[in-house]
């Protein structure tokens, strides 16, 4: 990955549209994102949230909580390979 991404812009990203759809525009697989998501803290959208979503039912976004600085929040994103 060229650029790095804050836990923040992280957190958008997972909340703006399915993982499944950022799989190429991360370059990540679904495995690294979700991964990066447990490692970092960031809260995923729970199943069904975009069907709700399509269908018009209403939904809420979990919020991002303050991070316990266990890691670098603006630590880039890395391939699976550098997640140990």
């Amino acid at each position: 990955m060229k650029a790095p991404f804050s836990r923040e812009e992280l957190y958008e990203h997972i909340w703006s549209k399915p993982v499944s759809k950022l799989e190429a525009e991360l370059s990540l697989s679904n495995w690294d994102i979700k991964q990066w998501c447990k490692k970092l803290e960031v809260p995923l959208p729970p199943v069904g949230h975009w069907s709700r979503i399509q269908f018009g039912k209403p939904v809420e976004r979990i919020p991002l909580q303050s991070y316990p600085l266990k890691l670098n929040p603006n630590w880039p994103l890395l391939k699976r390979r550098h997640l140990t």
